[in-house]
């Protein structure tokens, strides 16, 4: 094979000399028949089709090109000009694509290695991996889409072509083993699409979609959406491919129903919490972390109903203070001001019945005698609304972050002082809690 010359570099011989062994090597071994296990969704349930045909993979394999000096050579290159290193599955990778799945351009490759390398350049100019992170959520009810986040994130209905996948070997055979690689859910999943420049498993930053996207889609509506699948496909040949599934999925009810109409409360609440992250912890300033772990704890205990409640007014607690008298007091006044359809004295009564009944008698061992269904959603509300509140007095610089002394002492005050009520009053009349919550 003819070789083009590099303008500063080494890389363009080192690279075909790695590719014609390559070839070579692969010829001597042969390229096996394998077994493939091609998993479809269908409109009730996924089917697999077995079939055999030529592996390159396993050829690859068995060629053994790692640790061949052809190889070093060409990762040397590699280094020496751009100072990058690509991963054993991106070599793979590389190979893949200029012979073919099955290996059938091995003995005419000469212009797919040309738009390799071609490719291969333009990834080591840039620099950085780009990505497309998937995550697969339950728990969601869209009845449009996609939604758009930003302009690098958004949800939508995952495609065929997202959820077909190959197996091959004998893993997987029988079909109560498919959990093992992919969940049977996510064929009625939903799909967040995340364009970056980062690995979420090795950045050092937040990862909008984990840490932020998804506690807001618990907010936006009573709702535990979850994910249940992650997937993180490089685009090019810098980077490392990905997948991961959570330690414990939680229930996906009560679902979240979004539609197109949502969107731009989404994106509203989206930029919201992404302002209260710390970035060194990347988690939620105080109060917000305790307040939002909680609610979320809530929604999983749904059914549950003492616990659920319990668990929502601790979650207010956390935000007002950790007394019956505080919460009882500042809540129904700030969201009285925030929204006319919270009357304060009804949220005051509610929130009475969620310390009586449920709250002081779990605590404390009493007896309950109520199923708690009846106040466990209004509660919910509170608690999204009382998040979504003291973010607004955040961004309006009315409040210290990481404490929640300055709200307390600003709630105090309003209410016995008709002038700092009246100041307050003045502060929240361009929040409105629909912007950003249903």
């Amino acid at each position: 094979m003819t070789s083009s010359p590099d303008q500063g570099g080494n890389l363009s011989p080192a690279f075909y000399e790695f590719i014609d062994h390559a070839a070579a090597q692969i010829e001597a071994v042969g390229i096996p028949e394998n077994v493939i296990h091609r998993v479809e969704p269908t409109e009730l349930a996924f089917t697999q089709k077995t079939d055999s045909r030529p592996d390159i993979e396993q050829a690859l394999r068995k060629a053994s090109l790692q640790s061949t000096d052809p190889t070093e050579s060409f990762q040397t290159a590699i280094e020496d000009q751009y100072d990058l290193r690509l991963s054993g599955y991106m070599v793979y990778q590389l190979l893949h694509d200029v012979f073919g799945e099955e290996g059938e351009y091995l003995t005419s490759y000469d212009d797919r290695a040309a738009a390799v390398l071609d490719s291969l350049k333009q990834d080591l100019e840039r620099g950085t991996p780009e990505y497309v992170h998937n995550f697969y959520l339950t728990g969601i009810e869209l009845s449009d889409g996609p939604i758009e986040i930003t302009d690098s994130i958004e949800i939508g209905h995952p495609t065929e072509e997202e959820l077909t996948y190959e197996v091959s070997g004998f893993a997987n055979v029988l079909p109560g083993m498919q959990s093992e690689t992919r969940p049977s859910e996510i064929r009625d999943s939903v799909i967040i699409r995340y364009h970056s420049t980062q690995h979420p498993n090795l950045s050092q930053s937040t990862n909008p979609v984990h840490d932020v996207l998804l506690p807001a889609l618990r907010l936006v509506d009573r709702g535990n959406a979850s994910y249940i699948y992650q997937e993180n496909i490089p685009q090019g040949y810098l980077g490392q491919r990905g997948t991961g599934r959570p330690i414990s999925s939680a229930s996906p009810l009560p679902k979240v129903e979004i539609e197109s109409d949502d969107e731009s409360r989404l994106q509203n609440l989206f930029t919201l919490l992404h302002s209260e992250i710390d970035g060194d912890t990347k988690d939620f300033h105080y109060p917000l972390s305790a307040a939002i772990d909680h609610y979320e704890t809530s929604l999983e205990k749904r059914t549950y109903t003492r616990e659920s409640v319990t668990f929502a007014v601790i979650g207010l607690e956390a935000m007002y203070g950790g007394r019956k008298g505080t919460v009882t007091a500042y809540c129904p006044l700030l969201l009285g001001l925030l929204d006319d359809q919270y009357d304060p004295l009804e949220v005051r009564k509610t929130l009475k019945q969620g310390y009586d009944e449920y709250r002081n008698k779990w605590a404390h061992g009493g007896r309950r005698n109520r199923s708690g269904k009846d106040i466990q959603e209004e509660i919910w509300d509170y608690l999204r609304a009382s998040i979504v509140g003291f973010c607004l007095l955040h961004e309006g610089d009315t409040l210290t972050k990481g404490t929640r002394n300055t709200l307390c002492s600003l709630l105090e005050k309003a209410t016995i002082e008709d002038e700092a009520r009246e100041e307050l009053k003045q502060r929240t009349e361009s929040m409105h809690l629909s912007e950003y919550i249903k």
